[in-house]
C-alpha cells in the first residue's frame, strides 16, 4: 500500500508536470497564433499600399507619356516656325538687298 500509495504521488506529480508543460505550450501556441494573425495583417496593408503605389505609378507614366508626346508636337510647331523665320529673314535680307541696288 506504501509503495502503490508513493506511485500514486509520482504519478500526480508527473501528470501536474504535463499539464504545466500543457499549458506553457498552450500559451506559447497562442502568442505564435497572435505574431502569425499580426503578419498576415501587416502583409495585406503592404499589399494593400503596393497596389496604391502601382496605380499611382502607372497614372504618372500615362501622365508622363502625354507630356512627351505634347513635347514632341510643340518641338515640331518650333521647328517649322523656326524655319519659317529663317526662309522669311532672308527673304527679308534679299529685299533689303534688291532695294539698296
Amino acid at each position: 500500500v506504501e509503495k502503490s500509495q508513493g506511485e500514486v504521488y509520482r504519478l500526480k506529480a508527473r501528470l501536474e508536470n504535463a499539464q504545466t508543460e500543457q499549458e506553457s505550450l498552450r500559451d506559447e501556441y497562442d502568442r505564435a497564433q497572435a505574431t502569425v494573425a499580426r503578419l498576415h495583417s501587416e502583409r495585406d496593408k503592404a499589399v494593400g499600399e503596393l497596389e496604391k503605389v502601382q496605380e499611382e505609378l502607372e497614372r504618372t507614366q500615362a501622365t508622363l507619356g502625354k507630356a512627351q508626346l505634347q513635347q514632341e508636337r510643340l518641338q515640331n510647331m518650333l521647328d517649322k516656325a523656326q524655319s519659317e523665320a529663317d526662309k522669311l529673314q532672308e527673304r527679308l535680307e534679299k529685299s533689303q538687298t534688291e532695294v539698296r541696288r
